[in-house]
């Protein structure tokens, strides 16, 4: 992620802080699809699946 927060000089790229509230919570949830590419119902090594995290 990146942002350009400098307000006086587009050649700076000063950090964007943001403030949390202490009580706050993230989640990162994170699935996966075995690609069982010759139906034997194992995974072996060298075998991809297929992920996407939210």
């Amino acid at each position: 992620m990146s942002d350009l927060s400098d307000d006086n000089s587009n050649l700076e790229d000063d950090p964007t802080d943001t403030n949390l509230p202490e009580d706050s919570e993230i989640s990162i949830i994170k699935t996966s699809v075995f690609n069982d590419e010759n139906g034997d119902g194992f995974a072996q090594l060298g075998r991809r699946s297929a992920t996407a995290s939210r």
